[in-house]
């Protein structure tokens, strides 16, 4: 659903802002959050999620993973506005609807490992026989 957002956005965003350029700044703020809204909280799921699913695996990596998610995340500012400055912010967009793609392909085998690496507490019923 993010990537498809993102992928999107390119298209809707320019007819957006030309249908509220006229209007009063803060019509035009209410405008921007709705865009902006939903992707907030939609990138907002993918490293908690991620972290989730790793742990089940093995918590062990948790450190590093903070890590490097931090240093991502300044490197990844920094390179959007290279990719905007150079080429433009659409262009911007759809790679970061690539990397949510790949981080999606990701996320199910994570999954797949972490239904296998399901911890077994010793004495409980195994997660398939809780319903």
């Amino acid at each position: 659903m993010l990537t498809t957002y993102l992928a999107l956005l390119p298209f809707g965003l320019p007819l957006l802002v030309a249908s509220f350029e006229a209007y009063r700044i803060l019509v035009r703020a209410v405008a921007a959050v709705l865009v902006v809204a939903p992707l907030g909280l939609l990138l907002g799921f993918g490293f908690p999620t991620g972290m989730r699913l790793v742990n089940a695996i093995d918590p062990r990596p948790t450190p590093w993973f903070w890590a490097i998610n931090g240093a991502a995340g300044v490197l990844a500012a920094s390179i959007a506005v290279a990719v905007n400055i150079a080429f433009s912010i659409n262009v911007s967009i759809w790679l970061g609807a690539a990397c949510y793609g790949l981080i999606g392909v990701a996320a199910v085998a994570l999954i797949s490992l972490s239904a296998r690496a399901s911890p077994t507490i010793p004495g409980a019923a195994p997660l398939e026989a809780r319903g």
